[in-house]
């Protein structure tokens, strides 16, 4: 499964896009850019402080609880939205390539989303991701780089901590596909794409932040399936 799909509400998305860049006093993405590429050119990471706060709002739990979450599920999967479980929203904030220390700990290298999250329960095989830029997206902002082809099943993904001494930022990685897509995105687009899927952060090689709110989402016959299946003996 991978496809760009229109949200079927841009007010909602509108309203969170306008409280994240209010994080930083600004009102479109290239101020916004500019205030957090000046602070961390003097050693502060506004980025990181925007990202947790933003994560911690009642806006982004808001936003997470949206039902056209679950009704662009229901849509990819050709089911009821009743059918349909989320687990995981994120939120990120990616500052450009040029900030390369920070770079090492933003940009995600080939993985599927399975080597993540399916240890983590509430999701399975199965399940999808749902990945919404807030702003256009093309391929020097970083667009996501999407494998061509699935796989039929989990790969054994190299595993590192990026900051093992206070065990944070863990990386999955596997090797990157033959073929591929830059899955570039307007406003108002999201990226849908299955589990078993590589995929990978695009080099933002823009002066422009990258902002994407992310959710996960499966059925939840196949999530209590797969859960049930594991807890099996042997």
């Amino acid at each position: 499964m991978l496809s760009i799909a229109p949200l079927p509400n841009l007010d909602a998305l509108k309203t969170f896009t306008a409280f994240v860049l209010r994080q930083a006093g600004s009102s479109d993405l290239l101020e916004f850019s500019g205030v957090l590429a000046g602070a961390h050119d003097a050693g502060d990471n506004m980025a990181a402080r925007i990202q947790d706060r933003v994560l911690q709002s009642e806006q982004f739990a808001v936003m997470a609880g949206h039902p056209m979450w679950k009704d662009m599920a229901a849509s990819a999967y050709g089911c009821g939205a009743d059918e349909i479980l989320l687990a995981f929203p994120h939120f990120r904030v990616d500052l450009p390539s040029r900030f390369s220390d920070d770079a090492k700990k933003i940009s995600l290298p080939w993985h599927q989303e399975a080597g993540y999250y399916l240890e983590k329960g509430n999701c399975s095989p199965s399940s999808i991701v749902i990945s919404t830029n807030l702003h256009d997206c093309s391929a020097g902002n970083g667009a996501l780089l999407v494998a061509s082809e699935t796989k039929a099943a989990p790969l054994s993904h190299s595993r590192r901590l990026m900051d093992p001494v206070n065990r944070r930022f863990l990386r999955v990685e596997i090797e990157e596909p033959e073929h591929f897509t830059c899955s570039e995105t307007r406003f108002g687009e999201a990226v849908v794409f299955d589990f078993l899927r590589p995929h990978r952060s695009g080099v933002n090689s823009s002066d422009l932040v990258r902002l994407t709110f992310l959710i996960r989402a499966g059925k939840a016959r196949d999530i209590e399936d797969y859960r049930m299946a594991a807890d099996q003996p042997g």
